[in-house]
């Protein structure tokens, strides 16, 4: 919205795109610190960024799910794992054995449905300063700037700290991704342009 507001577009109305219903949060048990990442790997989606993280957390094991676009000129660092494009249902189950969600887009991303899914779990979120990332955060993790590796390494170090983040994640789904709010604009939207 900000980015046609800016542009002279006056009337705009932003809606919510609807998160995924869950039945039931199911932490599943494992015995490594887990951040998950989801979506394309590329340049413009600051993936490089997060594997020079990875590189200065050997510790934590990362988990990154999505297409490799050849804008993306890196080695995979020993601590990650790189899982390709799945199926839906096998990525939304990734959810459950993270610890922390990141998005390091360095274009200004719309609103992460990746982002809406790690809210979904409750995982807390490190999301890059940009575009509908900022709308994924309110006290449930951090903005970070996409190029400051040290950034998202004191993020990433931090929100493991922080077990009230993903009550926060939680809390931040019902009021503001509500999917009762989100259908109600929808159908007021169409009600209108009839």
């Amino acid at each position: 919205a900000k980015i046609y507001q800016e542009n002279g577009i006056k009337n705009t109305v932003s809606i919510y795109n609807l998160p995924p219903k869950v039945n039931q949060l199911v932490k599943k048990p494992h015995d490594q610190t887990v951040v998950l990442s989801v979506g394309k790997l590329s340049y413009g989606k600051g993936t490089d960024t997060i594997l020079k993280a990875a590189l200065k957390l050997p510790q934590v094991k990362f988990l990154l799910a999505g297409s490799k676009n050849i804008s993306l000129k890196t080695d995979f660092p020993q601590n990650c794992q790189y899982l390709g494009q799945l199926p839906h249902q096998e990525t939304i189950n990734l959810y459950q054995t993270a610890d922390v969600f990141i998005i390091n887009s360095r274009w200004p991303e719309p609103l992460s449905r990746a982002g809406l899914e790690a809210l979904s779990f409750g995982l807390p979120i490190i999301a890059s300063d940009r575009g509908g990332n900022q709308e994924l955060i309110k006290d449930n993790g951090f903005l970070v700037d996409p190029e400051n590796t040290q950034e998202i390494i004191q993020a990433i170090n931090k929100a493991l700290t922080k077990p009230e983040f993903r009550k926060a994640s939680q809390d931040l789904l019902i009021t503001r991704f509500n999917r009762r709010k989100i259908l109600r604009s929808h159908l007021d939207l169409y009600q209108k342009l009839i």
